[in-house]
């Protein structure tokens, strides 16, 4: 059986194109190799790989590379994460695959500038 490349978890993987990893965004990851990843470590490195390149790209390219993403199945970390009242919080990445602002204030809210306290 293999082991996640990352932490050494092992995998439950399936066969090449239906392994349950096919279903996250098909973007490159950062910082690491050809290996696969268990869920956990998956999930964090899209979420550092997503967060670098909102950083570094115009919100008008992100948009861009959004557009061929769902945002159905939301993956915790990536899409959203928990904040420490346990509640649901949509990222950034999130944010910007639905393509509009709410106007309900979302903290991470790619669309409007506002007061974080």
């Amino acid at each position: 059986m293999e082991k996640c490349s990352k932490c050494q978890n092992l995998l439950e993987c399936k066969p090449l194109g239906a392994c349950w990893c096919m279903d996250y965004p098909k973007i490159p990851i950062r910082n690491t190799s050809d290996q696969c990843l268990c869920s956990s470590c998956l999930e964090a490195s899209f979420a550092e790989t997503i967060n670098h390149s909102i950083a570094e790209l115009s919100q008008d390219m992100m948009q861009s590379i959004s557009n061929s993403f769902s945002i159905e199945n939301l993956r915790e970390q990536v899409d959203y994460t928990i904040n420490k009242d346990g509640l649901l919080q949509f990222t950034k990445w999130y944010l910007i695959k639905r393509g509009y602002c709410c106007g309900n204030g979302c903290y991470n809210c790619p669309y409007e500038v506002k007061n974080k306290i």
